[in-house]
């Protein structure tokens, strides 16, 4: 039906609809001319269309043309059209992804067919945060590059192909997490972070950690089926404690798929999402919660995994130093730049060719051939080697980036080999599980290390063991004494100032050894006050039978 070709009334907002997708309104499809000519479809809900006032303002919001509208005839006859019964239906839903074998991008591109309705088309009034999804320049640009960096690379292969493993995360038995890199700056983390973004587009992608619990629910309901994309955790907030404890529950929050329960007055349904998160930041998230004095709990742990970003050859996130260029801070800069011009393009060829798998072979075809796939890595990781439950379901996410970088290479979106492919996925393993079990420790904290450790040489210490009063405390650097009856070599702390700053030090006593080493006072310091000559300064106290196992 239609009205001077202006107006069409497509189909009306299906009403069997899963719980989970059901929005607070109802919705017609309409199209119409807008004032350049094109013919565009809009959702109109019945609170636009029932009220003459409303439904005007949002025809001339999208574009339709005001000379068409004002007059009062004119938009009677397009509210009676609107209000009539379309026999076709449209599938209206509150988020991206999968929706009945269908694939819906953030900005409502929709990649296969329903069977009875068409759509899906994202809700007008939808309030998730939607990533920023974009594309430019050249995919075979892309390709061709990025599948050169990423041979040198590990970290790099684990990036991309986690960012593609969203589109399956729902088909495998992988929950919501993903990777945290960590390390010190200039090494490449970030960049990394812009790589698995340049599958979905520029830079814009990357959201930070600076949000609040509802804020990630939308970001992740948003990001639902896709990737997420976070950098700089030390933005979460000021106090390192409250950061930690906000990190922890947002990362629990995100691997249940779902949003916390809240009042109708305030939201009157629960998000939902399956995703891939990577992050980044200088510390690992384990190290976050030893600095201020929480554990990570175990389900943490295989959540969102700590991975050391540098690769260990002294060459940031490169093994090797890629071709064409002489060094990693050279090829940092060339795919910075590379990405920046093209970007975008993997995410449309791989969803395209994933729903054209689904929709010929089935969902418990694609289940299987996941799983099928999953085992060949895991078979080849774990052989021989017994493993736990939590130690099984770390290895299967690295498995799920080890199938969606397969299937991008028999979809033609990287030039790589399986095997290749493999040999990445797994350096990454078998670098986390190994750091799992080892503390990072920043450059800073290292140099704060050898500052302390220079004052543990006998020709620096000055004994206080004899009981001699005839000691000046000028000319010292450190001095044997006892505390709380234990023999220490203890430093003046004037002596360290300006060696670190107080996070520095807070890094420093989260690691075990140092934490057993240093003797604290009756109020839990780390300095106690030592008589030496007539003087009594601040002093670190280490105990002296210790010193040896400071690493």
């Amino acid at each position: 039906m239609e009205i001077y070709t202006s107006v069409k009334l497509i189909a009306e907002s299906s009403i069997d609809v899963p719980e989970s997708d059901k929005c607070n309104k109802t919705y017609k499809l309409i199209e119409f001319h807008n004032r350049d000519g094109e013919m565009v479809g809009e959702l109109i809900s019945h609170v636009d269309y029932s009220s003459p006032t409303r439904c005007k303002e949002f025809l001339l919001s999208n574009g339709f043309p005001s000379a068409s509208i004002h007059d009062k005839g004119r938009l009677d006859q397009i509210m009676q059209l609107i209000n009539e019964n379309a026999i076709a239906r449209v599938l209206v839903v509150r988020r991206p992804g999968w929706h009945g074998g269908v694939y819906l991008s953030s900005s409502n591109e929709v990649i296969g067919t329903l069977s009875n309705q068409l759509g899906p088309m994202l809700a007008p009034d939808l309030d998730c945060q939607l990533p920023r999804e974009s594309k430019n320049g050249s995919g075979n640009e892309w390709k061709a590059h990025v599948s050169s960096f990423m041979q040198s690379s590990s970290r790099l292969m684990l990036a991309v192909c986690s960012g593609l493993s969203g589109v399956l995360i729902r088909y495998s038995n992988v929950q919501t997490g993903g990777f945290h890199f960590y390390g010190d700056s200039s090494i490449g983390k970030s960049t990394m972070l812009l790589v698995a973004a340049s599958v979905y587009g520029n830079r814009d992608f990357v959201r930070d950690w600076n949000m609040t619990e509802t804020g990630a629910e939308e970001l992740a309901e948003g990001a639902s089926d896709s990737l997420l994309v976070l950098d700089e955790l030390k933005l979460l907030h000021s106090s390192p404690v409250k950061a930690v404890e906000i990190a922890s529950q947002i990362i629990y929050n995100l691997s249940e798929g779902r949003g916390k329960c809240r009042s109708k007055a305030y939201q009157s349904f629960n998000r939902k999402w399956h995703l891939v998160m990577i992050s980044a930041g200088e510390l690992s998230l384990n190290n976050h919660a030893k600095q201020s004095g929480l554990n990570q709990m175990a389900g943490e742990q295989v959540r969102v995994i700590d991975i050391p970003a540098d690769a260990g050859e002294e060459l940031g996130i490169f093994e090797t130093i890629p071709y064409g260029y002489t060094s990693s801070a050279m090829a940092i800069d060339g795919i910075k730049e590379l990405i920046n011009k093209h970007n975008g393009h993997a995410k449309n060829r791989f969803r395209k060719r994933f729903v054209e798998l689904l929709q010929d072979h089935g969902e418990d075809f694609i289940k299987k051939r996941i799983a099928r796939s999953q085992k060949k890595f895991l078979d080849r990781v774990l052989e021989g080697v017994e493993v736990n439950g939590q130690q099984k379901r770390i290895a299967d996410r690295f498995a799920l980036a080890y199938v969606a970088g397969v299937m991008a290479i028999k979809f033609r979106i990287l030039e790589l080999t399986e095997e290749e492919v493999f040999e990445g996925i797994k350096k990454c393993f078998d670098d986390a599980v190994n750091s799992r079990f080892e503390v990072y420790e920043t450059k800073k904290v290292k140099a704060l290390k050898k500052a302390f450790k220079m004052y543990f040489d006998d020709e620096l210490v000055i004994d206080l063991t004899s009981g001699s009063d005839a000691v000046d405390f000028e000319s010292g650097k450190a001095f044997k004494t006892k505390v709380k009856g234990k023999l220490v070599i203890a430093i003046p702390s004037k002596e360290i100032k300006g060696a670190a700053t107080s996070k520095d030090f807070k890094e420093l006593w989260a690691q075990p050894d140092w934490s057993d080493a240093i003797v604290k006072n009756s109020e839990g310091r780390n300095t106690h006050q030592i008589m030496i000559g007539n003087q009594k300064p601040r002093c670190y106290c280490f105990d002296y039978s210790m010193l040896d196992q400071l690493s």
